[in-house]
Parts: C-alpha cells; structure tokens; sequence
C-alpha cells in the first residue's frame, strides 16, 4: 500500500515538473518574441529617423516628412504595446506627438 503511494507521489511529481518546465518554456519563448518585436520596431525607428536627418540635404514634402514621422509614431505605439511600463518610451511617443501635430520645420519645399 505505502509503495503504490509512493509511486503515485513520483509520477504526480514528474507531471507537475514537467508542466513547470511547459509554462517556463512557453514564457521564454514570448519574451524572445517580445524583444524580437521591440528590436524589429527600433530598428524601424532609427531608419526612419535617419531619413529625416537626411531631409536637410535632400529637400522632401511636407507629405512625405509627415509620413515618416507618421511611421515612428507608428513604431513607437507598437513598442509601448509591448513595453507599457517604460517611462523613455512614454516620453519619446509624447515627443513624436508633438512633432506630428505641429509644424514642419527645416522644410524646403519641392513642388511636384
């Protein structure tokens, strides 16, 4: 009688270690999926941003500096669904905010 216990006691054991290391697995994988998102919409950022720098030597519309800032905007809404807690990510997303309802500025403007 105590031996079928123990058996029971073991396997019941073994079922809950493995579902432990499930959860653990399947955790890791979100988190690696979550900083593969966040480094896919950073480096989106940082393209977008460049081509804007760029704007200065290369005269572009208002149209389509608004669509860039447009796309960081978008990027960084994407970041905070994946990081709502940052307090750098909250303050960049209020700053691309204020660039995408004001005005353009440094625009040389081509008529196409």
């Amino acid at each position: 009688m105590i031996v079928s216990i123990i058996i029971v006691l073991i396997v019941a054991l073994i079922v809950i270690a493995l579902w432990v290391s499930a959860v653990q697995q399947h955790k890791e994988k979100q988190e690696i999926e979550r900083r593969k998102e966040l480094t896919k919409q950073k480096a989106i950022i940082e393209e977008t941003e460049e081509a804007l720098m760029n704007s200065a030597n290369i005269p572009l519309s208002e149209n389509i500096i608004r669509v860039l800032q447009r796309r960081c905007y978008e990027a960084l809404n994407a970041m905070m669904n994946h990081s709502p807690n940052s307090k750098a990510l909250k303050s960049r997303m209020n700053e691309a905010k204020e660039k995408l309802s004001g005005a353009v500025q440094g625009l040389s403007l081509i008529h196409i």
